[in-house]
């Protein structure tokens, strides 16, 4: 059982780093530019923090299309989470 677990992760972790090389696909990082660039553009108020969180299910390319826009804008990614796991959706 603990054998096939882990032939699985490995399985898992070779799909996500070839997926990774795959050509992006769709637009998703251009909403995300209007979003953040209409963000940008309000006013600045000391109480409140121009902060985009993008939160979804995991394997749903928020990395790939951070990474797609980091190629047009400065990024500075950060992911928190809470430790679920070794090998669980790419935590470690």
């Amino acid at each position: 059982m603990i054998q096939s677990y882990r032939r699985l992760s490995i399985f898992s972790d070779l799909a996500v780093i070839r997926a990774w090389g795959l050509e992006y696909l769709g637009n998703s990082h251009k909403v995300m530019l209007e979003a953040i660039d209409s963000l940008h553009t309000l006013p600045t108020n000391s109480d409140c923090a121009k902060i985009l969180p993008v939160v979804q299910s995991s394997g749903v390319g928020k990395s790939k299309t951070m990474d797609k826009i980091a190629t047009e804008r400065i990024v500075l990614p950060l992911c928190l989470r809470e430790y679920i796991g070794r090998n669980y959706f790419g935590a470690s």
